[in-house]
C-alpha cells in the first residue's frame, strides 16, 4: 500500500471521526478495503462512495451488506445523481465553467 499506516492519526491526532469521499468508487472493492484498514476504536473512518454505474453500486452495497463491526452509515455507496439524463461531455463543460 502507498497510504502511511498512521494515516487516521495524522488526519486526526485526538481520535474521532475523518470523512472521507471516493469518486468513482466503482463496485466499491476500494472503498470497503480503506474502511477495514483505517476505521479503528479511536478512528472512526466515515466514507462515501459515489459512481455513474447502477450495477457497479448494487454490487458495492452488496458487499457492504456482508461487512462486519460497522456502525450504519460508516461506509456507503450511492448512484451519482448529478448526472443523470446528461452526457458525460455535457458534465465536464458545465465542471470547467464553459456550459451553464
Amino acid at each position: 500500500s502507498h497510504l502511511p499506516e498512521d494515516l487516521m492519526k495524522e488526519l486526526s491526532p485526538s481520535g474521532g471521526r475523518v470523512l472521507a469521499l471516493d469518486v468513482g468508487c466503482n463496485a466499491g472493492d476500494l472503498t470497503l478495503a480503506l474502511h477495514r484498514k483505517y476505521s479503528t476504536d479511536k478512528h472512526k473512518l466515515k466514507i462515501l462512495g459515489v459512481d455513474l454505474d447502477t450495477t457497479l453500486i448494487l454490487r458495492a452495497n452488496q458487499s457492504l451488506s456482508k461487512l462486519k463491526n460497522t456502525d450504519d452509515g460508516d461506509a456507503r455507496c450511492t448512484k451519482d445523481k448529478s448526472s443523470e439524463d446528461k452526457g458525460d461531455s455535457e458534465l465536464i463543460e458545465k465542471q470547467d465553467g464553459t456550459s451553464d
